[in-house]
């Protein structure tokens, strides 16, 4: 069984037996303090609460609930959207839907000549208008083209990722005298970098072993370069003459054992994760 109790006037003229069947109540302004009063006494509700009332705006409710709201007898304060506006938005929708009837309506004079003429076969040319006219257009998926990632960009991603899982610092295209490393490693965040490596596919040996050679110089750093295969013939005699002073300190790697160097430190990684002891 189903009741409710509407008061808009003075609520402390109703009968406070009624009010107390109440499992569930909405509190609006109560601007007089006899009602306050009477709804302090009926519902348990401190005077100070009741009181808050006299700032609501419109929408705003004072709930207490046995049940309905999961807290027993504990009121709260909701704001409760105007249902008139609820109604008129979905009113509007609707009527925007029915006018589509008026602007979407599909039209045919070849249609509407035979059907003055009663029931009746038309030619194919007629019958793929009116088709065309029914079907709507599917419009083709907008294809995005993906750049395809270059193998220089993939190999300082893996050397960024190594320098991760090695528990150090990594920086991309670290600014050096106002040139740029591909990528360095450091110990700390303050430091300066421990580890720098230059790749080179295909491209400027001559360039980034120049960049090595000043890094070097100016932080004693570890210094590494990376190539193709092709291309190592050509370091090795760049490092036999013009960088012939850091012919000792330079290490020339090849693309393939970077690529190996990330599978396996990745494979221990996720192992140790695997066991927990990461």
């Amino acid at each position: 069984m189903l009741g409710a109790c509407v008061a808009t006037q003075r609520i402390a003229y109703l009968n406070t037996n009624a009010l107390q069947q109440l499992h569930a109540y909405f509190v609006g302004t109560l601007p007089r303090p006899y009602d306050r009063s009477v709804v302090s006494n009926t519902f348990q509700i401190a005077q100070g609460i009741l009181e808050k009332t006299l700032e609501f705006a419109q929408g705003q409710w004072l709930l207490s609930s046995y049940i309905a709201t999961g807290i027993e007898n504990v009121p709260i304060f909701i704001r409760a959207d105007n249902a008139e506006n609820e109604l008129e938005k979905f009113l509007g929708r609707t009527i925007k839907q029915q006018d589509r009837w008026a602007t979407h309506k599909v039209v045919s004079e070849v249609v509407n000549a035979l059907a003055r003429g009663g029931f009746q076969a038309i030619g194919e040319a007629s019958a793929n208008e009116i088709i065309s006219l029914l079907v709507p257009e599917i419009s083709k998926p907008e294809v995005v083209e993906r750049r395809a990632v270059s193998l220089h960009d993939e190999i300082k991603a893996k050397l960024l990722e190594i320098g991760r899982l090695q528990r150090l610092i990594v920086d991309s295209e670290y600014d050096m005298d106002g040139g740029k490393l591909d990528v360095v490693w450091r110990r700390i965040e303050r430091a300066v970098p421990a580890y720098v490596f230059e790749v080179q596919i295909g491209g400027d040996l001559y360039h980034a072993l120049g960049k090595l050679k000043h890094a070097f110089d100016l932080w004693n750093s570890n210094i590494f370069l990376v190539v193709a295969e092709e291309d190592v013939r050509k370091a090795m005699q760049l490092l036999a003459g013009t960088f012939h002073e850091i012919r000792g300190q330079v290490k020339l790697v090849e693309v393939e054992k970077v690529k190996e160097l990330f599978r396996r430190k990745k494979e221990y990684h996720d192992f140790e994760a695997e066991l927990g002891i990461l």
